[in-house]
């Protein structure tokens, strides 16, 4: 208890000392010219320097990561680990440097900490990509189920191995910023303080260890470093320091000239989706709701927007009267009778895609159909109907209507009509105009690397179809333009 009482006074102490609670807003723009960042202190002692610009893309880089086996000698045994390397970059003498940088810092850093390996895991470490985007590359080692016991963040262009002082804004005092977000880690973060702490956290070090990761950075800790029992590895969701983190805003540019794979250079939207879950009592039962909460967007208002159409989306469905009579979960199955999900289904190239479900278990039959997509143009900061994309695409190039068409047949075939005969017979007449007219259109890319175009046809819909059924079409199947033309506004 005395170790939770020093924790809470240093996060009092961090608060009223640095102001770090606050973000600051950005200076005016100067006459005659564009906005520069904001580098007023939060109060005395302290600086955070906002950003002035977030790239609005992660673009996935063009370059290949494969792992292999490897085993390192130790004072304390061997410890093997699968370790990773790249292949891609059109520089094999870089890409030769950055894949022994890899090993040799993996290498020494498992060495010098071998100690705070469990020795049942000295077979099962395993290096991991956390971010391979904008030109960085950010690996880590941890053991089965645990967080990263080393982090490496390398930046493509040269090879240069990136540390915790260069992820943030030229000025900000960011010792102070992630002292603060690790004491927040620690109060809120479910570890127990008595097995967390040997004494007090006192600060990080300025090159201290971390990882770099898509939602996080996470700030890693050695056994009786900064009062730390043992090994540990804090996690600070990347939202909420994001407007003061921008190395990732640097090097993007030059992907498409340096690295070789450009099939697998993809715009990713630079947002950041939680998922988030709740419980409900309905009937004899329970529903479980499942949905996402979208945050760095620099829209407040618009992402507010957002939010509260999954908000309402998610009310729609438990207020509307169709779950009173859930029945209890089958018996040893679940904790609940049904899911309401809304699930990101597409997040690439300015399109934002929630498609909302609801499922059931143990045989209580759901009356209505509760599936509703919600999709939004995040550059021009609007709701929009995806099929108007698909739309726009054939009419530009006509000539991909009838073959869409009949990859949406074919799809419709193999997927449903061996389950229902009347479904294959119904398609006979099913053309582009009435796949527009009938189904609703969307883009996926949830469950496979390549985009899908998704027609998803309600109950009743088509001849013979009396639940909802789905087609699924690969958008390189159709496709004549680039990606970036294919979803351009």
């Amino acid at each position: 208890m005395k170790r939770f009482i020093a924790i809470l006074t240093a996060l009092c102490i961090c608060l009223a000392a640095s102001g770090c609670g606050t973000k600051n807003p950005g200076t005016e723009p100067a006459a005659g010219g564009a906005p520069g960042p904001a580098a007023a202190p939060a109060s005395e002692g302290l600086k955070l320097v906002k950003k002035p610009n977030k790239t609005k893309y992660l673009l996935s880089n063009g370059i290949e990561v494969k792992y292999q086996d490897e085993s390192i000698e130790t004072p304390k045994g061997t410890v093997r680990v699968y370790l990773p390397r790249i292949s891609g970059l059109v520089d094999k003498n870089l890409e030769a440097r950055i894949n022994q940088s890899i090993v040799n810092d993996i290498t020494d850093g498992i060495r010098k900490n071998v100690d705070e390996i469990n020795p049942d895991l000295y077979s099962m470490m395993e290096g991991t990509t956390q971010f391979n985007a904008n030109n960085l590359l950010s690996v880590s080692v941890q053991g089965l189920y645990s967080p990263p016991m080393l982090g490496f963040l390398y930046r493509l262009t040269d090879g240069q191995r990136l540390y915790l002082k260069d992820i943030f804004t030229e000025g900000t005092d960011y010792v102070p910023l992630v002292n603060q977000k690790v004491i927040e880690g620690l109060v809120g973060g479910g570890q127990s303080e008595e097995t967390t702490l040997r004494e007090p956290f006192t600060t990080i070090r300025p090159d201290q260890g971390f990882c770099f990761a898509r939602d996080k950075l996470y700030i890693i800790f050695n056994s009786g470093e900064a009062g730390f029992a043992r090994g540990n590895a804090i996690g600070i969701p990347m939202d909420e320091i994001d407007d003061y983190v921008d190395v990732a805003d640097r090097y993007s540019g030059t992907e498409r000239k340096t690295q070789e794979r450009g099939d697998l250079i993809v715009r990713n939207n630079n947002i950041f989706v939680t998922e988030k879950g709740d419980i409900y009592k309905k009937g004899r039962g329970a529903v479980w709701s499942h949905y996402p909460r979208i945050t760095g967007l620099r829209d407040s208002g618009f992402e507010d927007a957002i939010n509260g159409d999954i908000s309402a989306g998610l009310r729609e469905v438990l207020d509307s009267g169709a779950l009173e009579e859930l029945p209890e979960p089958p018996r040893g199955f679940r904790e609940y009778s049904a899911v309401v999900e809304m699930t990101v289904a597409f997040n690439h190239y300015g399109i934002l895609t929630i498609e909302r479900r609801l499922e059931n278990y143990g045989g209580y039959r759901v009356p209505g159909d509760f599936n509703r997509l919600y999709s939004y143009d995040l550059l021009n900061k609007k709701r929009i109907i995806p099929e108007s994309i698909l739309a726009r695409y054939i009419e530009r190039h006509p000539e991909e209507g009838p073959v869409f068409t009949g990859l949406v047949k074919e799809s419709l075939r193999e997927n449903h009509g061996g389950r229902d005969p009347g479904i294959s017979a119904g398609l006979e007449h099913l053309d582009y105009t009435s796949i527009l007219s009938s189904g609703e259109v969307y883009f996926d890319k949830r469950y496979q690397e390549e985009t899908q175009v998704v027609v998803s046809f309600g109950p009743n819909t088509l001849a013979g179809n009396t639940s909802r059924i789905t087609a699924r079409v690969p958008l390189k199947a159709i496709l004549q333009e680039t990606p970036e033309e294919f979803f351009a506004p």
